[in-house]
């Protein structure tokens, strides 16, 4: 079934707007974290640590899929800032880390972008928004 020119113009548009969206969340991600005084990268690595107690320097490695040198710049930054622990080739959080962790929970980003976005768009804008995005997630969980 050939697709109409106007269709995929609708498609192309659409797939923008979203992307669009992800974008502007982003920044606002980079943002905070910068406010925290930490590389978006860093709190990923903080974040891997929380899940794992005891966490092997390897292991971080393979989970972040980063280059060895820039993970291990990260790892060494957050070591120092005392956010991190390192101890023969384990990881492992901080008390200071885990109230970083805490922070940024509290303080997420996300909650941030959509309170501005709450607070800028009416009402019913917003429960047409929530329809659709609760439809475009069910079609794309098929």
């Amino acid at each position: 079934m050939p697709v109409k020119q106007s269709e995929l113009e609708q498609v192309k548009e659409l797939l923008s707007s979203y992307m669009n969206v992800q974008k502007a969340i982003k920044r606002l991600t980079k943002e905070h974290q910068s406010s925290m005084g930490i590389s978006y990268e860093q709190l990923r690595i903080l974040k891997i640590c929380a899940e794992n107690e005891q966490l092997l320097l390897r292991d971080i490695l393979y989970e972040v899929k980063g280059k060895h040198p820039i993970v291990a710049a990260n790892i060494r930054g957050l070591a120092e800032k005392g956010l991190l622990q390192v101890k023969n080739f384990y990881l492992s959080l901080t008390e200071k880390g885990k109230m970083i962790l805490e922070e940024d929970e509290i303080n997420t980003y996300t909650y941030k972008a959509f309170m501005k976005i709450c607070s800028e768009i009416q009402e019913d804008e917003i429960g047409k928004m929530i329809i659709v995005n609760q439809k475009v997630a069910k079609l794309l969980n098929r």
